[in-house]
């Protein structure tokens, strides 16, 4: 109830239709609050005289960011707050997802009309087109 809520209000406070948020979220994350990696990984073996060892480090580091899957570059350059986002701040997360979702629509709007949303992805053309239709399963 609290995600309906929060998607609902700032939907009405960024004038954008709460379906298509509600589309976009099924979309990209399936309403799940996790996040996206990269995954490095750096592996060492070194032989001693009596025996052999592997030492494997990982580096993790997050490329999309909890339930609307912000992209950090992106966060960066709305100067959201990343350790909010990353801690799960759902309300926040919520309205980050608007900002940007208004952002592209704005951006869009000449060139793609009512579909201005698909730039919530990508403005590629090839890759907007496949949002379109993965997301509008949900519509």
């Amino acid at each position: 109830m609290q995600l309906s809520n929060y998607i609902y209000r700032s939907a009405r406070a960024h004038n954008i239709d709460p379906m298509v948020s509600v589309a976009i979220l099924h979309q990209e994350n399936r309403f799940r609050d996790v996040h996206t990696y990269e995954v490095e990984r750096d592996v060492q073996s070194v032989c001693h005289a009596t025996s052999c060892v592997k030492h494997v480090t990982e580096h993790h580091e997050v490329v999309d960011i909890g339930i609307a899957q912000i992209n950090v570059r992106t966060a960066v350059y709305h100067g959201f707050d990343l350790q909010r986002l990353y801690d799960h701040d759902l309300e926040y997360a919520i309205e980050s997802h608007m900002t940007i979702l208004a952002n592209k629509i704005k951006v869009c709007a000449d060139d793609f009309g009512d579909e201005a949303w698909t730039c919530y992805h990508s403005v590629t053309p090839e890759h907007r087109l496949k949002y379109l239709e993965m997301v509008s399963r949900y519509l």
